[in-house]
């Protein structure tokens, strides 16, 4: 076994792409890494100019270290900048434009390279910005602000894939400024029981009218239960995904003698969500890659063709899985260790009992 003992130190990474990359190769691939080259000399003279280290490359990707906050904001700043006048003049054939993401953290320095989180969140970071655009953690904006004359844009609290953190965009124009706030679904049922007063269950009495429509007593009784009844649900459910990891609602349904069938195929779901989701974007770049860029009834036909790709490879998936589990001795239910009894624990029974108790009172009394 080795003993050396893990490098670490703390460190500013500056994470850069280019955006739509795929695609410029697909049209011009030549004039594409000209630009690339021409773009990647103005980047490595910078990280010169500011006392940058740049320690990873792959393609239209790059990675640097910096020692100081401010000189890493002000290199991506000068870079950005650099890169619209290039493009405002024309002077290459293909126009590239990038993404820029900066975080400051602890890294493990391995063979030249440097890993970790710290890195991670410079990379989400990076594919959080807009084209064209510089996003900074929490971190980094503690320790530029009032060093700088740059204007910040809060985007709160952000999760991309795995990772979440807090972070902000440098307005670099006023078109760049945004808003990121989770878009709220409607819910069906929550429109569906609004009309739920229009209705009468037998000889209900009116209550009173509204546009000269009857509002009956059952009706209404039924929709202000059925609000009570999704707000407490939802409410409850916020709380139990806010405080309870995966393992332990997996723990937690077996204490509560779920079928062990459901609990598999929960399992697998939280297990291999992240693969559907790359494979997805996997599928969407390539479209992209290939023009796809229809809109309406004419955008159809590709978009049937990528999910039938899709559906086709998560089964042959799922299939060589399933016979891999099954040579290793998978009977069909899934064991965990036994745990010592949590106060989260106590979510899951009050969610059976409220549970029970509505349809108990729904169909029983």
């Amino acid at each position: 076994m080795p003993t050396k003992e893990i490098d670490r130190k703390i460190a500013v990474i500056f994470a850069t792409d280019v955006v739509n990359y795929s695609k410029h190769m697909e049209i011009d691939e030549s004039e594409t890494v000209k630009s690339l080259r021409f773009y990647e000399k103005i980047l490595k003279g910078l990280f010169k100019k500011y006392n940058g280290n740049l320690f990873n490359s792959g393609g239209d990707s790059f990675m640097a270290e910096f020692v100081s906050a401010v000189d890493a904001v002000e290199c991506a700043v000068e870079f950005q900048k650099k890169i619209k006048t290039s493009n405002a003049s024309s002077s290459t054939k293909v126009t590239l434009e990038f993404r820029i993401g900066i975080n400051t953290g602890d890294v493990i320095k391995e063979k030249g390279n440097l890993l970790g989180e710290g890195v991670n969140i410079a990379a989400r970071l990076e594919a959080l910005a807009l084209a064209g655009g510089i996003s900074v953690s929490k971190s980094v904006f503690d320790y530029v602000k009032g060093k700088t004359k740059h204007q910040f844009n809060d985007l709160g609290i952000q999760k991309v894939k795995q990772n979440e953190f807090h972070a902000f965009d440098i307005v670099l124009d006023p078109s760049q400024k945004r808003s990121l706030k989770p878009k709220q679904s409607k819910v069906l049922i929550t429109i569906l029981a609004l009309f739920l007063p229009f209705l009468s269950k037998g000889d209900s009495t009116v209550m009173f009218e509204f546009f000269s429509l009857p509002i009956y007593e059952t009706g209404f009784n039924e929709m202000i239960s059925i609000l009570i009844k999704i707000t407490l649900c939802v409410s409850l459910a916020i709380v139990l995904t806010a405080t309870t990891s995966n393992i332990e609602i997996i723990y937690g349904l077996q204490k509560l003698k779920i079928s062990p069938l459901l609990i598999s195929i929960l399992s697998f779901a939280i297990r291999y969500i992240d693969v559907f989701i790359d494979e997805f974007k996997r599928v969407k770049v390539a479209m992209k890659s290939r023009g796809y860029d229809q809109k309406g009834l004419r955008g159809l036909k590709p978009i049937a063709y990528a999910s039938g790709a899709m559906l086709i490879r998560g089964y042959e998936r799922g299939e060589r899985v399933y016979n891999s589990m099954i040579s290793r001795g998978f009977n069909g239910s899934i064991e965990l260790k036994k745990r010592e009894f949590k106060k989260s624990y106590l979510l899951y029974y009050l969610s059976f009992i409220s549970i029970a108790t509505t349809i108990v009172e729904r169909f029983l009394i």
